[in-house]
């Protein structure tokens, strides 16, 4: 067991198939790395005597290997005491009973300086996977997972991002400025992956997870820090507009090509063919015809 962990820790993208034979080998994270698949879901809670829609990232981990048990494998540190309980395909991240994560969250991460991902999964499940406000722990696991985005080493994967991403379109004001400080820190050490961060950003918006215009105001936070900011704030935009239904634009879709026009002007950043077939549908649109012209007229164009 003590040699799985030593793998783990020397190479966290591994796969080891020669602990198979062990019990100790369905464990997850084990013979292979941590895998997980997230997606966003959409259902209805009532309010005093209302309905409404809430959105959500919902967390699967996936269940590729046979990790289905009784109790908590405590023994070996990288299960983070999963407990999986559904037969399908994919089983959803269940809470452990005997264990919260807030309370010893920097320890845990201490003890995993080469594996954080699943932590970082776990974050966003046990701080509450929408991004409306819930209680005061809730929001210090999120925020203290964002900073633990800073003090790892290891190169930032998929569930850095969305940890990332959730942080920037949270609701609380606080939650949001710390985690576009901590973007705009990993920008200047160049870890951040723009292309990633956009598509994670992207399909929230898309699902209304958060609203246009809070993603907006939070991001202006960031422009004019530096050249290379603008740059990767520019790209943010851009990605977000490319993968936007383009005869469905989100509500306050003008906000963000009045921030893109502003953007553009101060990078020089061309736009891409994709985008231009974008403006041939919301030219149509009384709501953006005016940016869209100002856009076209642009000799960044294409």
């Amino acid at each position: 067991m003590l040699l799985a962990v030593a793998a783990r820790t020397k190479n966290y993208l591994g796969i080891y198939p020669e602990f198979e034979r062990y019990a100790f080998g369905t464990y997850p994270n084990v013979c292979r790395p941590f895998e997980t698949k997230w997606d966003t879901r959409t259902f209805r809670v009532k309010k005093d005597r209302y309905y409404k829609d809430s959105p959500e990232i919902d967390l699967l981990l996936l269940s590729t290997d046979a990790f289905y048990y009784d109790s908590n494998p405590l023994p070996l540190l990288y299960s983070q005491h999963f407990h999986g309980s559904y037969l399908s395909k994919y089983t959803v991240w269940e809470e452990s009973k005997d264990f919260e994560i807030e309370p010893g969250l920097h320890y845990l991460f201490s003890l995993l300086p080469n594996q954080p991902e699943p932590l970082f999964f776990r974050a966003l499940r046990s701080s509450g996977q929408g991004s409306e406000s819930g209680p005061s722990g809730t929001q210090s696991t999120l925020q203290g997972s964002l900073t633990q985005l800073l003090e790892t080493e290891t190169p930032l994967l998929e569930s850095a991002h969305l940890l990332l991403a959730a942080g920037i379109l949270k609701e609380t004001a606080n939650s949001r400025q710390l985690a576009m400080d901590i973007l705009a820190q990993l920008i200047s050490e160049q870890r951040v992956d723009a292309d990633l961060l956009t598509q994670i950003i992207g399909v929230l918006l898309n699902h209304a997870y958060s609203p246009v215009q809070r993603f907006v105001d939070t991001l202006a936070a960031m422009i004019n820090l530096s050249p290379t900011h603008n740059d990767v704030a520019c790209q943010l935009l851009e990605g977000i507009l490319k993968r936007m239904n383009a005869e469905k634009p989100l509500k306050n879709t003008k906000k963000i090509l009045l921030q893109y026009i502003d953007l553009q002007q101060k990078t020089a950043r061309p736009m891409p063919a994709v985008l231009e077939e974008r403006l041939q549908y919301w030219e149509k649109s009384s709501a953006l015809k005016k940016e869209v012209a100002q856009l076209k007229r642009s000799p960044l164009t294409v």
